[in-house]
């Protein structure tokens, strides 16, 4: 049956981002872009034959009516009885949470596997109700077994932190023996709360399994009864340690659309000229072997036997090897210009009519023309400090590639992350978000994310890592094609080769590509031909070998077959002396860093010479960032990354931008200002030509500082930093402020030590200066608890001593600290003025009562009210000390500086609570000298509204007059 769908969808962004005038060859002609038409989002209007049409979605099995379920295995956790067969690293806790039972937890390395006969040709339901405790979590996963070989893995989703229920079902192949439910931690120790693992075997009909799928992995529509866009990871999934292409975009996240045999979509398109069709096919992950499907694509106006662009036939054997996506190009020349209708047609072949044919990525595109917006690609190396670069300093010749990239554009030497490790550091960038509340991840962040900008005007989106802190984690949003394989060991070589493999295919496309390369993350996995003969008696020495995973503490030779597993027959020897690694074994290790570096540096310089060789160097922005550093033993025992640890070995990162061919930008600059990493985001997006002054967000742009002319000298930009929720950080104006916090068994926190590092005399950060510097202390100490109290008020921080009564004098380079803080301002003369009356450290103080939101009040009613804060005064001379306010009832007021009495009254103000009525006003001229000075204000009641104070230095004589 023929149904033209009218009905309306209000699409997410993930799949917005089709302008209108894109759908027109004339409107692509009008403002020369490339058109970029997603047939998914045009799903709604096509007209559509297909056995969805009129079968209701149901969410679970139990949704279905008249379905037989008998349970064939169960492990209920309410005992300890053991029904894994086999259970290593892993133990039951007995933790009672309301009425469910135990909690599983599993040491690094750790794994539970329980293995269930099945019968060939049956459907099956694995079900089980879990909640995440802590660490990583833990990884379930299902695999089908036929004879003595996997044949498709099914993976639970991320649990979240309430109890949930979640379901796997399948039906079983035709030679299928058994299933295997397994169960290991991520990197860390993970605990899971479970509850009820069953498997079940049901008794559905093909109606009753279309109704599931429909179902499953639709996008957020309000009226989701199409079922047929889909978003996710639609085919079985190999093992992450062992998948490679074509099987490797199994990991793939990408937009289908759900097409089961007989499915016709018809689509009136106006094709653009020079157009291309790019899609891909495959069976879904639900098929079993022996099913087939024929795949067609036809193009038809209506007065002509349609021209047959696309016909293929896929079926599935008895081995895994037919379950991936194929993907085509097809030339749409003789096409353009025209209105044609286009139809995407599956039909099934042999005994199964039904087929679950799934179209992913369909979409009509034109090449990129010279000229036009650039393509824009951030390459991202996990683990990189910034001093472990030539170009930042480091040994020549370590990282020639990635010099020769910044020699062709922007260096930016002081880049901080906001986190010290991956996923809250890649969310600010993703996000153009500092701050403290970067805990989550991107599935709910309300944000719109870099890519979504891209994706919605109209690039295509890619992005390509192997990377499990970022699995499941929503950073897919905005991207037609996100492939993270979860990989416990990755080397930059696979990175590569699937990176080249998309840009052969993708590369006329206009585009924004995501690229990560783990290296030199651990484990070291970089080939063993590229160490020389001394590194590798070196190793010997030890009794290691590549691969290996170097702790604070440990070193450790890892087992390919299970890269998460510690062999204690491999562990380094005569490598510790009393604990603590020998001198002679960490300088082994900084050698792998600096070799992984190295490595890592390799295959960016072959990926940046394929751009070139396929001309889209020059016409490409190339951004190359690192997400954070590795300690390498600089501070303390620390090895790794993480924990509370936030000096610049590990958020000091690099940051490189190369924009597009231009007279207008820059070549081979360094930008010495502090820049922050996600200051990125809307700078990539400036460089694309991207609308961005509309934007809301914490991130900056460094546009000018990359124009050839343009002022490059940046203003100092203050960076916070967070290593989860008990260590922040504070750098700005040369110095850098660490405060830590110990926790208390109620959650609450304590501070446990704060340090003050001068960068300029001290860049390596040995020497703490708090005692010596009180005045810098006491501005980065108000600063971060102005940060830490706007993300989280219910916190108790330290409060200031009352009882103190002077600070140190100011010198000259205080001076400018304070300016780059904030806290002196200069007139148009020059003068300095001091901005004091926000940093009040005590008194009667009633801030929610003030009408105009930035002063303060200082309310005692009827008793006396007060407020006293500090002033620092930047050279001896002759002061005005002024007043802005607005009253309607002045009381007499007494001003003391350092306890001495310098002023009784303020003078008259009359106009009452406007704004506009507000006025600077003289309160007294007094000498001061240069230093630091305690005022005091002391009413005998009210004082309506107080805004501001601030000092201004005169010239004497006509001060004296």
């Amino acid at each position: 049956m023929l149904t033209r769908l009218k009905e309306r969808y209000r699409f997410p962004l993930v799949l917005a981002g089709l302008v209108v005038c894109f759908l027109t060859a004339g409107c692509a002609e009008r403002t020369q872009e490339p058109a970029l038409i997603r047939l998914v989002s045009l799903l709604p209007t096509a007209e559509i034959e297909s056995p969805l049409i009129h079968l209701p979605a149901v969410d679970s099995v139990d949704d279905l009516e008249s379905v037989e379920i008998e349970e064939v295995w169960r492990d209920d956790f309410e005992s300890p009885d053991r029904r894994f067969s086999e259970m290593q690293g892993c133990v039951r806790i007995r933790e009672t949470d309301g009425d469910r039972g135990f909690v599983l937890a599993c040491e690094n390395g750790g794994h539970c596997r329980a293995s269930v006969p099945v019968s060939a040709g049956m459907r099956y339901r694995v079900r089980l109700l879990a909640r995440w405790l802590q660490g990583w979590g833990c990884a379930v996963t299902v695999t089908e077994w036929s004879r003595d070989a996997p044949l498709r893995i099914f993976r639970f989703p991320t649990f979240e932190e309430s109890w949930q229920s979640y379901e796997i079902w399948f039906h079983s192949a035709p030679e299928a023996d058994r299933v295997v439910i397994e169960i290991e931690p991520g990197y860390t120790e993970g605990r899971l709360w479970l509850d009820d693992l069953v498997v079940e075997r049901l008794d559905l009909d093909a109606d009753q399994e279309l109704r599931l799928l429909k179902a499953r992995h639709n996008v957020d529509v309000p009226e989701p009864h199409l079922g047929m866009i889909k978003r996710g990871r639609l085919l079985p999934i190999p093992d992450p340690e062992l998948v490679d292409s074509p099987l490797s975009g199994n990991y793939g996240i990408r937009d289908t659309m759900f097409a089961p045999a007989p499915t016709a979509i018809r689509f009136g398109l106006d094709i653009p000229r020079s157009a291309r069709l790019n899609l891909a096919y495959a069976l879904s992950r639900e098929s079993i072997p022996g099913d087939a499907a024929r795949f067609r694509v036809l193009a038809s106006d209506g007065q002509q036997e349609p021209l047959i662009l696309l016909d293929e036939p896929v079926s599935l054997s008895m081995d895994d090897s037919g379950w991936h996506w194929r993907e085509r190009e097809i030339s749409l020349d003789s096409l353009g210009g025209r209105r044609v209708w286009l139809t995407l047609e599956t039909r099934g072949l042999g005994e199964n009519q039904h087929a679950l044919a799934l179209w992913g990525n369909p979409v009509i595109y034109q090449p990129r023309r010279s000229g036009e917006a650039p393509n824009v690609i951030l390459i991202a190396v996990d683990t990189l400090r910034a001093d472990r670069l030539s170009c930042y300093g480091y040994t020549p010749g370590i990282t020639p590639q990635i010099d020769s990239l910044a020699a062709d554009g922007v260096r930016f030497e002081q880049a901080i992350a906001s986190a010290n490790w991956t996923l809250p550091s890649f969310l600010s960038l993703f996000t153009g978000r500092g701050g403290l509340d970067l805990r989550g991840d991107l599935r709910d962040a309300p944000e719109t994310t870099l890519a979504e900008h891209f994706q919605a005007a109209g690039w295509s989106t890619a992005a390509i890592l192997y990377k499990s802190s970022l699995y499941d984690k929503g950073f897919d949003r905005g991207f037609d094609f996100f492939l993270n394989a979860p990989r416990g060991r990755i080397r930059a070589e696979d990175n590569l080769k699937t990176a080249l493999d998309w840009l052969w295919k993708n590369g006329r496309r206009r585009f924004f590509l995501f690229l990560h390369f783990d290296d030199p993350h651990q484990p070291f996995c970089q080939p063993a031909a590229r160490l020389g003969e001394e590194s590798h008696l070196r190793l010997e020495q030890f009794g290691l070998k590549l691969p290996i995973l170097v702790s604070d503490r440990d070193a450790a030779t890892l087992d390919w077959s299970h890269p998460t597993l510690y062999n204690e027959r491999r562990r380094c020897t005569n490598c510790l002396e009393r604990g603590v690694l020998t001198p002679a074994f960490k300088d082994l290790a900084k050698d792998l860093y600096d070799d992984s570096v190295s490595y890592a540096d390799e295959r960016i310089g072959r990926f940046l010479s394929a751009l070139k060789e396929e001309g889209l160097y020059d016409e490409s922005v190339i951004a190359f960032v690192s997400d954070h550093g590795e300690t390498l033993w600089t501070h303390g025992e620390q090895y790794g990354h993480g924990e509370d640890n936030l000096h610049d070995e590990l958020v000091r990162v690099p940051m490189i931008i190369k924009p597009a061919l231009g007279a207008e930008w820059a070549r081979g600059r360094t930008v010495s200002s502090q820049v922050r990493l996600f200051d990125l985001m809307p700078t990539l997006l400036d460089l694309a030509g991207l609308e961005t002054d509309h934007l809301t967000m914490e991130a900056r742009s460094l546009l000018s500082a990359l124009r050839a002319e343009g002022d490059y000298d940046l203003q100092e930009r203050p960076a916070f930093s967070a290593a989860d929720k008990f260590a922040f950080s504070l750098r700005n104006a040369g110095f850098k402020y660490i405060r830590r916090f110990s926790g208390g068994s109620g959650g609450e926190r304590s501070i446990a030590e704060e340090v003050l590092y001068d960068l300029t005399a001290d860049p390596g950060e040995t020497n703490n200066v708090a005692p010596g510097q009180p005045l810098i202390l006491k501005r980065m100490r108000l600063a971060m608890e102005e940060l830490l109290d706007s993300t989280s008020s219910t916190e108790v921080l330290a409060q200031e001593d009352p009882n103190r009564k002077s600070i140190e004098p100011v010198d000259a380079r205080q001076l400018e600290v304070l300016k780059a803080l904030g806290y002196v301002e200069t007139d148009k003369v020059g003068n300095h003025i001091l901005v004091e009356a926000e940093t009040f450290r005590d008194g009667n103080l009633n801030p929610d009562s003030n009408p105009f939101g930035d002063g303060i009040v200082i309310d005692g009613g009827t008793h006396p009210a007060w407020a006293e804060y500090d002033v620092v005064v930047p050279q001896t001379g002759i002061y005005r000390i002024e007043a802005r306010y607005a009253a309607e009832d002045v009381r007499p007021m007494e001003v003391l500086v350092d306890g001495r009495l310098v002023a009784v009254s303020f003078r008259e103000v009359t106009g009452g609570w406007y704004p506009e009525h507000q006025q600077w006003v003289e309160v007294v001229t007094v000498e001061l000298q240069a230093g630091g000075h305690v005022f005091r204000i002391e009413s005998s009641g009210l004082i309506p509204h107080l805004d501001k104070f601030r000092l201004r230095l005169i010239n004497e004589e006509k001060a004296r007059q």
